[in-house]
């Protein structure tokens, strides 16, 4: 399973500079967006390792971004992706 995640710019750096220090995962993805500027959908769909098939899990986004990936993704809220609000 792969892990994606995305976080403004700013924030976004201090996190991978903690992972780098930690060690990366093969399978964690750090994003830097601005989900205010771009739509979730769009920033997954420009990354080439996510699979919109694969089960998810997204975690800490507000409902009304989620409710947006999951309409244009096609998906009912409980097939493939799970959320934790």
């Amino acid at each position: 399973m792969s892990f994606f995640e995305i976080d403004h710019p700013a924030s976004a750096y201090l996190k991978a500079k903690g992972i780098e220090a930690m060690g990366q995962r093969e399978n964690l993805r750090l994003i830097p967006e601005d989900l205010g500027e771009r739509k979730l959908v769009n920033v997954l769909k420009a990354n080439e390792s996510w699979d919109p098939t694969a089960q998810s899990v997204i975690i800490a986004v507000r409902d009304k971004v989620v409710s947006d990936l999951l309409r244009r993704l096609h998906h009912k809220p409980d097939q493939l992706i799970d959320w934790l609000p």
